[in-house]
């Protein structure tokens, strides 16, 4: 394997490590790479950096889309950036490219203005919902910044589909943005959004409905503190949190300092509780489940491809002789059987 990394890179793999450790980007983006490509290389890469992990702070943005999202991190960014030794990452989670399989948008081009600064690193990657939902190297992208050493993961997903809500479960500190424009769309706000979500923000507050939208998220705070009570064993992670609203508007740069101000109080919260190491063995959890559901989906839709009967099932199905459930339910029974010991 280390033959492999030389033959690649021009580095031995110990040497190629190092390269991350030490923060070079040609490196990290490589690792990243290989990561997305499921490259064999990658999880020996991935072996050494697990061993003296230190879990960094995640914070996950989500929201519509259109509600302003990257500008507003853009400008949250420059305020962290007042602290000259803090260093911070940016995984922008975009929809899957049809075609290339790669990441839709592009990652720099929408925070320009910041991504020469040293101490910044972006990366934009495919959700690649096709196979079991989350990205599972979303995390491990996050394990690869923190051996980096950037301190601070900020993950940016698109739209608040159950991707997304999947990609922020894994957050410390997750962030819901949302617009006046949305209206009636708040609806699909799912609860579970609702629920994760720890500071919501109303971006482009200037806008005429802006109070209207106001009156309907604090509705909606109501409604889950209630769900939380009621069901307050699966909360415990997030302890005495009261979610917090705050007003936004990017073109007049207002509420920015306060949201900066809250997601440090947040954070503050979480490690005086000690709820950051709860979350790490939750979020470690998450990422197991990520990967075994992502690897078994891969090799059963792979032998479901090359099926003998396949093709007969499918002149069955065309021709009314069978149904799609028959076809199903026999694979089943003849690949997933699992054996229990009692």
């Amino acid at each position: 394997m280390s033959e492999q990394i030389n033959e690649l890179f021009q580095q031995s793999q110990n040497e190629f490590i190092a390269a991350v450790r030490d923060g070079r980007e040609q490196e990290i983006a490589r690792s990243i790479s290989l990561l997305e490509d499921k490259s064999p290389l990658s999880r020996e890469i991935m072996k050494q950096l697990y061993q003296n992990f230190n879990k960094p702070y995640i914070i996950g943005i989500t929201g519509p889309a259109g509600s302003g999202k990257s500008s507003l991190l853009n400008l949250m960014l420059k305020e962290w950036l007042k602290e000259p030794e803090l260093k911070i990452a940016v995984i922008a989670v975009d929809p899957t490219s049809q075609r290339s399989g790669g990441a839709f948008l592009g990652d720099r081009i929408r925070m320009k203005d910041i991504n020469n600064d040293q101490r910044i690193f972006i990366r934009s990657m495919a959700s690649r919902g096709k196979m079991g939902g989350v990205n599972s190297a979303v995390y491990d992208t996050a394990v690869i910044m923190a051996a980096a050493g950037y301190e601070m993961i900020v993950i940016e997903t698109v739209g608040v589909g159950q991707t997304e809500i999947d990609v922020v479960s894994l957050a410390d500190t997750t962030l819901v943005v949302t617009v006046p424009e949305a209206g009636d769309e708040i609806q699909i706000f799912k609860s579970e959004l609702m629920e994760v979500g720890d500071i919501f923000i109303l971006n482009k507050d200037d806008l005429p409905r802006a109070a209207k939208m106001e009156v309907l998220l604090k509705s909606n705070f109501s409604l889950i503190e209630t769900e939380k009570l009621n069901r307050k064993n699966e909360y415990e992670s997030k302890g005495s949190w009261q979610s917090v609203l705050l007003k936004t508007s990017v073109l007049n740069n207002h509420g920015i300092k306060d949201l900066v101000k809250a997601v440090e109080n947040h954070y503050n919260y979480l490690r005086n509780n000690n709820i950051l190491e709860q979350n790490k063995k939750l979020q470690l959890k998450k990422h197991l489940l990520n990967l075994l559901q992502s690897e078994i989906l891969e090799k059963i839709i792979l032998e479901f491809d090359q099926e003998d009967k396949l093709d007969k099932y499918l002149r069955d199905i065309l021709s009314g002789e069978a149904s799609p459930y028959q076809l199903i339910e026999e694979f089943i029974d003849k690949n997933l059987t699992i054996q229990v010991d009692l």
